[in-house]
């Protein structure tokens, strides 16, 4: 049984602690590209990634395994024995390099670094679009990082397609930055084939009577797809394809009983408030800001698929990104209609609380490795 280790929490508080002050200062200077106090803020933690222990994360001795393969050569590595191409090609290229560099420990670290790069590029963007990111960087790390301790490849993948649906709130929606993203993140990890549909879903309506009417058919199109996909995974109608599938990439794929009602509504009310202020939020932030609020629909959708498999659950780290933005600019919001009160008061153990939570989770309950943490041996 894991125990709970308050020397792991305060230490990941404490680089919490040091990220906010830092990413407090650079929110004051809205739409400046001073992105050293960024730089020097996120530093504490990527330390705290690229320096651990390989105990800390429960999946790195699988890593571990597959790093060893590249033993064989690259051929061998990178391509099947049918001849062809690998999955997830950029996941096997740092662990091809890594194993040349040393193993285990080179690995933690060039996913760290990969990783912080993406984080990096997608909070810089959202602060030149006006958004705080103290907050953002606060709730991500506590939602998606402390996850990521163990499922790395994972990690990369979700960090990228942040970076993809930072895009999606451009005024200009080309969508070469948002494939290009994405395209990086399905090198990492499979699950970012989730990227599709949430192009198609989250993209607003604007354009001519055709433009308005392709862009509805696609979002109804895309969701009525995955409808069908979970309901015939219910139903066991692709047992068969679930059960290859797990038998050559994940083998713990695991049915759920439930449908997971309660799931839905936990989520209505935050996707009720946001609903409630849009017009408000879209005067201030830009009319691309619904484009959160379809994936925070789309949200419950995905967030029902881990009641199907369980190990789907990491679709939902995706969708999470509008509940994550939503937070930081609904604070900032009501902060700006109610100057005279102390809204800091309110915020702050609103975001202790999702770390501790969350840190709980990802560490006593889902034992992903985070407690004890140690750093590597020098």
């Amino acid at each position: 049984m894991v125990e709970w280790d308050w020397y792991s929490y305060f230490l990941f508080g404490g680089a919490l602690v040091f990220a906010f002050v830092f990413l407090y200062q650079y929110d004051l200077l809205k739409g400046k590209d001073e992105f050293l106090y960024l730089l020097i803020g996120l530093l504490p933690c990527l330390c705290l990634y690229a320096f651990r222990s390989p105990d800390v994360g429960q999946d790195l001795v699988r890593y571990a395994g597959h790093i060893e393969f590249a033993k064989f050569g690259a051929k061998f590595y990178f391509f099947y024995v049918t001849g062809g191409i690998a999955l997830e090609p950029l996941s096997r290229l740092v662990m091809f390099i890594s194993y040349h560099l040393g193993g285990i420990q080179p690995f933690i670290i060039l996913s760290s670094v990969i990783q912080y790069i993406f984080i990096f590029i997608f909070l810089r963007k959202l602060h030149l679009k006006g958004y705080n990111v103290a907050i953002i960087f606060l709730i991500y790390f506590s939602v998606i990082m402390l996850r990521s301790t163990s499922m790395v490849r994972n990690g990369l993948a979700i960090s990228a397609s942040f970076c993809a649906y930072s895009y999606l709130l451009d005024k200009d929606q080309k969508g070469g930055g948002y494939w290009l993203y994405s395209l990086l993140a399905f090198g990492f990890h499979n699950s970012a084939i989730l990227n599709i549909p949430v192009y198609f879903i989250c993209r607003p309506v604007r354009g001519g009577y055709w433009d308005k009417f392709s862009n509805i058919a696609f979002k109804l199109i895309s969701i009525i797809s995955v409808f069908l996909l979970f309901f015939a995974l219910k139903t066991g109608l692709l047992g068969g394809v679930i059960s290859s599938v797990a038998d050559g990439r994940y083998a713990h794929y695991e049915m759920s009983d439930s449908w997971g009602y309660g799931n839905i509504l936990i989520r209505l009310p935050l996707l009720f408030i946001f609903g409630f202020y849009l017009k408000n939020l879209m005067k201030i932030y830009g009319q691309n800001i619904i484009s959160l609020f379809y994936l925070m629909i789309f949200d419950l959708v995905v967030s029902q698929a881990r009641y199907i498999y369980s190990d789907i659950e990491r679709f939902t780290q995706y969708t999470a990104f509008g509940e994550i933005i939503f937070i930081a600019l609904f604070y900032e919001f009501i902060r700006r209609k109610n100057a005279n009160f102390p809204f800091q008061f309110l915020i702050y153990p609103i975001v202790v609380t999702y770390f501790t939570f969350y840190i709980y989770r990802w560490a006593i309950i889902g034992h992903y490795g985070i407690m004890p943490y140690r750093f590597m041996s020098w």
